[in-house]
């Protein structure tokens, strides 16, 4: 993570607009791989989540709202399972009702971040998204 924050660039500084991001996840993985790219997502998210470094839930929580990924709200918890909503998703907060769920990686990142933080195995599952017309991206975590 040290690493990828070293940015240099001189002129644009750290910002990307949110559509060039956007394109390359729902146009350019979506779009181009085989099953929309949600094998590479799965196993990419699920590596970023664990390197994150994260310690404590709040930890990832805050870092999720730092790198402005969305503002995460912890919906339920038990010893089995947890509940994580999205409020202003990054990748699809405002786009249209398309009657599918479109936030695989986040869903993966938030199984590698918990995995790691609970040192258990994880599983996580969209169960809404703004994309399905739900209003907010929500992700269940099964914890075995």
């Amino acid at each position: 993570m040290a690493d990828i924050a070293k940015i240099k660039r001189k002129k644009l500084s750290g910002q990307v607009p949110l559509e060039v991001f956007r394109l390359l996840r729902l146009v350019g993985i979506r779009g181009a791989l085989p099953m929309g790219g949600r094998s590479i997502t799965a196993v990419v998210g699920r590596e970023m989540g664990k390197s994150l470094g994260c310690s404590t839930l709040e930890d990832f929580f805050k870092l999720l709202l730092d790198l402005k990924i969305g503002i995460p709200e912890l919906a339920e918890k038990s010893e089995k399972k947890m509940v994580v909503r999205l409020h202003d998703c990054m990748v699809c907060d405002g786009m249209e009702d398309v009657g599918e769920m479109v936030c695989d990686l986040e869903g993966a990142i938030i199984e590698g971040a918990l995995a790691a933080i609970l040192n258990r195995p994880v599983s996580v599952k969209e169960t809404k998204c703004n994309c399905n017309g739900d209003g907010v991206c929500e992700f269940t975590a099964t914890i075995r």
